[in-house]
């Protein structure tokens, strides 16, 4: 079986409204954070997760009070980082 390596999906649905999806893959367990940003940088939030296991992960985002707009997520896991963007909707 091949080994996994550090990736960053493209959320989906893409444009979304109410949830989404990202999926991410690493090549060792670790602890992952993957923070929001608005499209002039401003920080919105952060989700933190331990992943104790190298492969494929998932990570269900609510909108909760978050406004319709273009943003940006950025997951980091040690020291690999990788950047996609979002579309929110009403």
């Amino acid at each position: 079986m091949p080994a996994s390596v550090f990736s960053l999906s493209q959320n989906y649905p893409n444009p979304w409204s109410e949830e989404t999806q990202i999926d991410f893959s690493l090549e060792t367990g670790a602890s992952v954070r993957l923070d929001v940003y608005t499209t002039v940088g401003q920080f919105v939030r952060t989700y933190s997760l331990d992943c104790n296991r190298p492969g494929t992960h998932s990570l269900l985002l609510r909108r909760d009070d978050l406004p319709p707009g273009l943003y940006f997520y950025k997951l980091t896991a040690g020291t690999q980082t990788a950047i996609r963007h979002m579309v929110v909707l009403r």
